[in-house]
């Protein structure tokens, strides 16, 4: 048990998170606020989002936490790390920041701090293993305009991609392309592309819908997530060969892992690549693997 009393944030491009645990780990506060993702608000926006969850907890609480472990996508960036941080601890005296990607705290929480394999599927994807010695290794993660493979936006884009082949010849369509058509609203070119390019509205949210249609049995919708789900398999065999075998367990995370579609098919891809390994669900939220194992992460 920690003395400290400690918080964790999960950042999300959905919503964002907070915890706090008391020095018997017992969760004391929990709250959610709006996305928090630095790829799509400024700075200023982000840090204030934060602020107002962690006055809500001192309000709560009577007191601030000692520590705040933050996960989100851009907190590698130690540049960026070193910002928020100090704008943090500028704000609230007292308190200790330490900041990483996502994919960390969603390790720390779904495999409980032990070492192994984790595969994050949410709006993108990332394969991170950490061994025995506390060494991390990772795969994927590039960001939806190169990578993402697997994840909620790259799914969704690969279907957008289907119509716009179906569109510009008539015979290719499928009721996977019809369907989607009359789902986003879209009778001709200028809908498709004034929807991707001058809207509001992402590939990611089609996700959902392209899974539920391959639980249902649509051939189109079932080979576009397996072939997805094939390009994540190689990521994972890639990190998998640089654990010790020690860390032979691996566990999800992530938006679409909420799907029972998804895991199913996830699970199964993870049988394949790595055999004899140990799969389970995710013992605890990235919000709870901050919380508890902040210590992991860096301080910038």
């Amino acid at each position: 048990m920690s003395a400290l009393w400690r918080a964790g944030l999960d950042a999300g491009g959905t919503k964002t998170e907070l915890l706090v645990l008391d020095p018997e780990d017992r969760i004391v506060f929990q709250a959610e606020g709006p996305a928090t993702s630095l790829s799509r608000l400024p700075v200023a926006a982000v840090l204030a989002r934060w602020e107002a969850l962690l006055l809500q907890a001192e309000a709560a609480l009577g007191r601030r936490p000692d520590r705040l472990a933050i996960g989100v996508a851009g907190g590698s960036d130690p540049v960026l790390a070193h910002q928020l941080r100090c704008a943090l601890e500028k704000r609230f005296p007292g308190l200790e920041v330490r900041i990483g990607h996502d994919g960390l705290i969603a390790h720390l929480g779904a495999l409980d701090g032990q070492s192994g394999l984790l595969v994050l599927c949410g709006t993108g994807s990332l394969v991170l293993g950490r061994n025995s010695e506390g060494a991390w290794i990772r795969a994927g993660g590039w960001g939806y305009l190169i990578g993402d493979e697997g994840g909620a936006y790259r799914i969704g884009l690969e279907a957008l991609r289907l119509l716009s082949r179906a569109m510009d010849d008539p015979s290719r369509h499928t009721t996977l392309t019809r369907e989607l058509m009359h789902r986003w609203g879209i009778a001709k070119r200028a809908h498709l592309i004034g929807m991707l390019y001058r809207s509001e509205r992402s590939p990611a949210e089609l996700a959902p819908w392209v899974i539920e249609r391959a639980q249902s049995g649509d051939p189109v919708a079932r080979k576009l997530l397996l072939g997805q789900l094939r390009q994540l398999k190689n990521q994972v065999r890639l990190v998998a060969r640089q654990l010790d075998e020690a860390s032979r367990r691996v566990s999800y995370s992530g938006g679409l892992t909420e799907s029972a579609c998804f895991r199913e098919h996830l699970c199964q891809m993870l049988a394949e690549a790595l055999p004899g390994w140990v799969i389970f669900p995710p013992r605890n939220r990235p919000a709870f693997g901050a919380a508890r194992y902040g210590e992991v992460l860096p301080r910038p």
